[in-house]
């Protein structure tokens, strides 16, 4: 591993260091073109420059590229934030960010490198590849947008859901899914993916954001809830259960967001589920699928 001084790694032609608080402005430059205005970066910029592995690459005093790194459970690694300034695309310097960033994180004790990005991203997806990263699971990504929810109309209801308040029997239903299996185990908390552990689905049961249709004294089906308040955006993070029970809480979902001027969306590897959440009025996202690419030790 590299050791980084306070003035940071030269290497061809950026310096690469760590971002620091007074570098927003350079920052918000850099993303205001992204997704028309609504990158999150700037979003949760304080947040990522308190943990680790927030970086910048630069060409004197200029900010030209980002990268960060996230640690998650059981030895995963999560990338995500690559970003490169508009007036330097094309030239090369998301490849040598990614080549500066790999030097950094091959000398970490990670076990998984996880990114997550859709299909359209061309870019990434090449980089990746280069750096020998396979897809590890591909979903379908459906959603209505904040505006579009406004004039949307349900169609059928939503009776019968609770708050599921046992974590031991959430858990248990869960693992039983083929959605579960279908989604390689993963929590899809908008565009960051969690290993679905027991731990996980513990706490998001405490924390009140699973629902279930029971029948007979039995879970029916299920679903978590996430709320990505950045960018003011409704997900379901799993979902699973009968035709009936998904759909009902799908509309539960889709009257959450529309109640909280929110926008909302599924991924899910299940064909079932994808087909239902379109019958229920979810549209393919025009940016295609997404997909998790993995690189091992």
């Amino acid at each position: 591993m590299r050791f980084f001084s306070q003035g940071g790694l030269s290497v061809g032609r950026l310096r690469f260091e760590k971002v620091k608080p007074e570098d927003r402005e350079q920052i918000e430059e850099i993303c205001a073109g992204i997704w028309n205005g609504h990158d999150y970066i700037p979003l949760v910029f304080d947040e990522w420059v308190k943990e680790e592995g927030f970086y910048c690459g630069k060409i004197g005093d200029r900010i030209v590229a980002l990268d960060k790194y996230t640690w998650h459970k059981n030895g995963v690694l999560w990338l995500e934030g690559l970003r490169v300034h508009p007036d330097f695309q094309g030239m090369g310097i998301g490849t040598e960010m990614v080549e500066l960033m790999w030097d950094l994180i091959n000398g970490l004790p990670y076990f998984s490198l996880r990114f997550m990005t859709s299909e359209a991203n061309v870019e990434s997806i090449h980089l990746a590849e280069k750096k020998g990263f396979g897809i590890m699971a591909e979903y379908y990504y459906l959603i209505l947008t904040e505006e579009e929810l406004k004039e949307f109309e349900i169609k059928g209801d939503f009776t019968g859901i609770r708050e599921e308040n046992d974590p031991e029997k959430a858990l248990e239903f869960v693992r039983h899914t083929g959605e579960y299996w279908a989604n390689r185990r993963q929590y899809l908390a908008y565009w960051v993916a969690y290993d679905m552990d027991a731990e996980l689905m513990r706490d998001e049961v405490r924390k009140g954001n699973c629902f279930s249709i029971v029948i007979n004294g039995e879970i029916d089906s299920i679903a978590f809830f996430y709320r990505y308040d950045p960018r003011n955006a409704l997900s379901i993070a799993f979902l699973a259960g009968s035709p009936d029970g998904i759909a009902r809480l799908i509309r539960y979902g889709i009257n959450l967001a529309r109640n909280e001027n929110m926008s909302f969306s599924i991924k899910t590897a299940s064909g079932k589920v994808r087909d239902l959440a379109i019958k229920e009025g979810l549209v393919e996202s025009r940016i295609g699928k997404a997909r998790i690419y993995e690189k091992k030790r």
